[in-house]
């Protein structure tokens, strides 16, 4: 019994590590990037829509696209001095 509930656990985890490889999706949400952090997107998008918002005081380097999807009028909040990198 104790041997099925250990691959289900493993079954679970692999199907999670597998889809948060998409990168990072912001949707409805903020982000605030406070100065000294950053947050790297290795081999996937960086995903905005609703009314998600980045406050960027830092650096944001993504490895695939940046897509923006927002419905507001602006991704990045006013105070945002910090820098985005596109590596690809």
């Amino acid at each position: 019994m104790k041997t099925y509930q250990f691959f289900i656990l493993i079954f679970i985890f692999s199907i999670s590590a597998v889809s948060a490889q998409n990168g990072l999706n912001v949707i409805g949400a903020s982000v605030s990037i406070t100065d000294g952090a950053s947050i790297r997107v290795d081999q996937g998008d960086f995903y905005i829509a609703d009314e998600g918002s980045v406050s960027n005081a830092s650096e944001i380097s993504v490895d695939g696209n940046w897509l923006n999807n927002n419905t507001g009028n602006q991704v990045f909040t006013i105070d945002s001095e910090g820098v985005v990198t596109l590596t690809k």
